[in-house]
């Protein structure tokens, strides 16, 4: 092979060589504007699902990010703190109200023992209205 034939197969073959690397760089590409066309619609997905909550918690765009978090963060625990407070009360106000009825019942009793003892004996009566005076 002479001079000019090898330089010239040198040349044949270099440029095979950037072909292909062209090639894979087209391929390469094509993947990577994939990639971004999907990250760009997770940004706007990410952007509306902001505003959505934004909105949910009453934030017109006023806070930045770190200080919606922490607005919510707050808001929650209040609301929390607002169960907690609510529940103490139902509770405290379902342990009076079985008081009463503890209270209501022993009356109940105590005045039915009156008037079954009343016409028969009335001593009986009078022990029963001081049982009655003690509950």
């Amino acid at each position: 092979m002479t001079a000019p034939t090898r330089e010239l197969e040198r040349t044949r073959n270099g440029a095979k060589v950037m072909v292909r690397t062209l090639e894979a760089a087209k391929v390469e590409i094509a993947g990577l504007r994939s990639d971004l066309a999907e990250a760009q619609q997770d940004n706007v997905s990410l952007l509306h699902l902001l505003a959505l909550i934004r909105e949910a918690c009453g934030d017109s765009g006023k806070r930045m990010q770190d200080e919606l978090v922490e607005y919510i963060r707050d808001e929650r625990h209040g609301h929390i703190s607002h169960i907690t407070l609510i529940k103490a009360s139902l509770k405290q106000a379902g342990q009076e109200t079985d008081a009463a009825a503890s209270r209501i019942r022993a009356l109940e009793t105590a005045l039915q023992h009156c008037l079954n003892w009343l016409p028969n004996d009335c001593a009986a009566a009078c022990e029963a209205a001081a049982l009655l005076e003690k509950s």
